[in-house]
């Protein structure tokens, strides 16, 4: 506890300096500049006595939700109590998160003995990650206002703002049921181009031949045709780059949101499609890594991995990944790296990497469009310094290009996408390679 003057105390302070500033002029003050320096300090010494005995009587705790969807608004519970005999003035002031809005909040009133009394603080969590809640400080004045006392509370809480995992389980719901909810999705049946055998069925027309089962015919009387599946527990491992490019901002988040968005529905239809999910975060080190795994609960692991993943501005290290990935990584696997290109001379690690991995395993480069770039082409402007701004985007989106054509001669498979509509067309290229048993 602090206890430090008050407006009285500062105020009767000045008043008596002037005062005695006149003694040198009128003698017959000087009993009275005593009596109020003595009475300005027997009330300081009353004041201190009665904030010391008050003042511990004041708790605080605050509640919040213990977890909470990215860009929701939660409601923090602030309760203050007064357990001493005597009627206290508080002015309260919570420390609150400072991502959160609002992040300050000041309050005060009125509490009798032995009460207690809560405020809800409407609080939005636009961003991911942990959001902790500190202490509660509470200031109060003596009742001759010549001191204050100031206390800090301990009423720390937390609340872990996730991606909305839910959207996730929404749109696997309405791929199962072929749902309009999943729109633009590949939704075709994976019959009969696998490689694991499923079942006997009637043959229809268009069948492979080669697949007809000739024993099963001429048991029935009729052309039996062998149906396949795509084989299950194949390895699809997430690459999400955190680094200086992923911190672009992007409507109302930075690339990194799209990123993960991306990265848990991709998890999501791999998992719910029989395979295993692994991932690994990185910036110019190996920040998680989480190995391929099977079951629904792996989902969950991802969200706790990810939900905490904020933009580093360092350049990110693909070779030092890709090579700490391919030790880990003993089969051939499925990789999706979800990152951005900016040029040829930032992307030679980038490329390396890739080209490297690529010997062994299936490769996708899901690319984030700055759609900026995009916007400064397209956009009229009568501003003198217009056509050197295009003239540099045009640079930079040729030399993107250049980059995506180098990774596709190499084998891997690009994808160049806007941020908004960076996740269907990424499951569809899961799915296609699914079907085309590429692995």
């Amino acid at each position: 506890m602090t206890i430090f003057p008050a407006k009285g105390l500062v105020g009767g302070v000045v008043a008596l300096a002037l005062v005695s500033g006149g003694l040198i002029f009128n003698g017959a003050l000087i009993a009275v500049v005593l009596v109020g320096w003595c009475l300005l300090v027997i009330l300081a010494v009353r004041d201190h006595a009665w904030l010391r005995a008050n003042a511990r009587g004041v708790a605080a705790t605050i509640t919040v939700p213990k977890s909470t969807i990215r860009g929701d608004r939660i409601e923090a519970v602030l309760a203050v109590s007064n357990d001493g005999d005597k009627r206290l003035a508080l002015d309260i002031r919570p420390v609150l998160p400072e991502q959160g809005r609002p992040n300050r909040w000041e309050g005060s009133g009125l509490f009798e003995p032995g009460t207690r009394a809560e405020v809800t603080i409407p609080i939005a969590l636009e961003k991911r990650g942990l959001y902790e809640f500190g202490d509660v400080y509470v200031r109060l004045a003596g009742p001759h206002r010549m001191l204050q006392a100031q206390r800090r509370l301990e009423a720390s809480a937390a609340c872990r703002a996730y991606p909305d995992i839910n959207k996730v389980k929404e749109y696997l719901i309405a791929r199962r049921t072929h749902s309009a909810l999943a729109p633009h999705v590949r939704t075709t049946r994976l019959r009969g181009i696998g490689s694991e055998f499923e079942s006997l069925r009637d043959y229809e027309d268009g069948d492979d031949v080669r697949r007809i089962d000739w024993k099963a015919t001429a048991k029935h009387e009729k052309l039996i045709t062998r149906n396949f599946e795509i084989e299950h527990f194949r390895n699809v491992v997430v690459v999400v780059d955190r680094g200086r490019l992923m911190a672009g901002r992007v409507g109302a988040g930075a690339k990194l949101d799209c990123a993960i968005d991306a990265a848990l529905m991709v998890a999501g239809v791999a998992l719910d499609s029989g395979d295993r999910a692994g991932l690994m975060v990185f910036d110019n080190d190996v920040i998680a890594y989480l190995p391929p795994k099977g079951g629904t609960a792996q989902l969950q692991v991802f969200l706790e991995v990810l939900h905490d993943v904020q933009p580093n501005l360092v350049e990110s290290h693909f070779r030092r990944a890709f090579i700490y990935l391919q030790n880990r990584l003993t089969k051939r696997s499925l990789v999706i790296v979800l990152s951005d290109v900016i040029d040829v001379d930032s992307s030679r690690s980038m490329i390396a990497g890739m080209l490297s991995l690529r010997r062994r395993h299936l490769v996708i480069l899901a690319a984030l469009r700055t759609p900026e770039v995009e916007d400064v082409i397209y956009q009229s402007s009568a501003d003198d310094n217009a056509p050197f701004r295009k003239a540099a985007a045009y640079r930079l989106l040729k030399e993107r290009t250049e980059v995506m054509t180098r990774l596709q001669k190499g084998g891997v498979h690009v994808l160049d996408v806007r941020p908004e509509d960076f996740t269907v067309p990424l499951i569809n290229k899961y799915i296609q390679i699914r079907e085309q048993n590429l692995l």
